[in-house]
């Protein structure tokens, strides 16, 4: 019993000190684990100044005045380009009743646009080759799933890349033709398509959507190409001012990078790009003529060369003219004019 008693009074104090122990490691832990996220954002934070340091070390300090040349340079495309001034007859872009309003917003940039292309391709066919591609059906409706070796790819290879002859993948079959002969029923195309006795010409004719593969599930379902994102993405007005856009941005952008400044001011660079494309690639609107001439009327259209072109003419010919006579530019510039009232 004494020893009992003993025993027991020797477990008696281990018990406090197993728990103290586990009372440690737990708050040790809990330490770790709170110290943790820090470490993981230091181990972030050092790594996206490190890229941020590759990045700053090939561009210069920040410095505004590249921003300011880049804006002045828009400003003075929009004042000193005249898009407006067409030579020869003014091609129309409204409809009766137009707003200048609209005519200015909208009007270049809605008319005109086709969804699709329709194209007549001659294509040679030596003896003995078929025409070589293969088509999937939908209804009445063939495409062209695959273009294996035989005439349309010897056609492709010897047609400049790029080229509106070619025959792509994609291309919806309307119809095929040789020597007073046409199949335009899916399965005489099936069976034309496998032919190696083929005439020596033929001639395939194709319908072509305009718009990029990854947009073209923006046509309407009925195969017309009369809904607003397609005619907005067809249109020569759009087309022209992507065309000018890419050109100015290419400016901005580059002068974003010799800037220094990081990519947050990338927008107000594209901000600008747009407006001058937009400006360049919008139609005009003149309320002043006679019947049977255009009151909204495409614009120019004049590559960007030749609008930078013609604004270094215009201050080239300015500076001139300040030269040739400062006194008389100083006076309108110096002398207050009075105003009677």
């Amino acid at each position: 019993m004494a020893k009992g008693k003993a025993q027991a009074n020797g477990a008696a104090p281990a018990a406090p000190a197993v728990a103290e122990k586990q009372k440690e490691k737990a708050t040790a832990s809990t330490e770790k684990k709170a110290q943790s996220p820090p470490q993981a954002k230091a181990s972030k934070s050092s790594a996206s100044e490190s890229a941020g340091g590759v990045l700053s070390s090939i561009r210069p300090k920040p410095r505004c005045i590249f921003f300011f040349l880049f804006a002045l340079l828009c400003i003075g495309i929009v004042l000193l380009h005249d898009q407006c001034t067409v030579k020869g007859k003014k091609r129309d872009c409204g409809y009766s009743g137009i707003t200048p309003a609209s005519c200015r917003a909208f009007g270049c940039f809605t008319k005109g646009g086709k969804a699709y292309d329709k194209k007549t391709i001659k294509v040679n066919v030596e003896s003995g080759s078929s025409l070589g591609f293969t088509i999937e059906r939908e209804g009445s409706k063939m495409q062209i799933a695959r273009i294996e070796d035989g005439a349309v790819n010897a056609h492709n290879s010897a047609a400049q890349a790029g080229s509106g002859d070619l025959v792509l993948v994609g291309d919806e079959i309307k119809k095929i033709s040789a020597q007073g002969r046409s199949w335009s029923n899916p399965a005489d195309v099936e069976k034309a398509l496998k032919k190696k006795d083929l005439p020596s010409s033929v001639e395939i004719e194709v319908v072509r959507s305009r718009l990029p593969a990854q947009l073209q599930w923006l046509h309407s379902k009925d195969g017309k190409g009369n809904n607003w994102a397609e005619r907005i993405l067809t249109a020569p007005g759009t087309e022209h001012f992507l065309k000018i856009w890419s050109r100015v941005f290419a400016i901005g952008a580059s002068t974003w990078f010799i800037s220094g400044y990081s990519r947050a001011s990338l927008p107000m660079y594209t901000l600008l790009s747009g407006a001058v494309s937009w400006e360049l690639s919008r139609c005009c609107h003149d309320s002043n003529v006679g019947g049977g001439v255009a009151h909204c009327y495409r614009n120019r259209r004049d590559p960007l060369s030749t609008i930078l072109q013609e604004a270094y003419s215009s201050v080239a010919e300015k500076v001139k003219e300040v030269a040739e006579n400062p006194r008389q530019y100083a006076k309108w510039l110096f002398q207050p004019t009075l105003v009677s009232l």
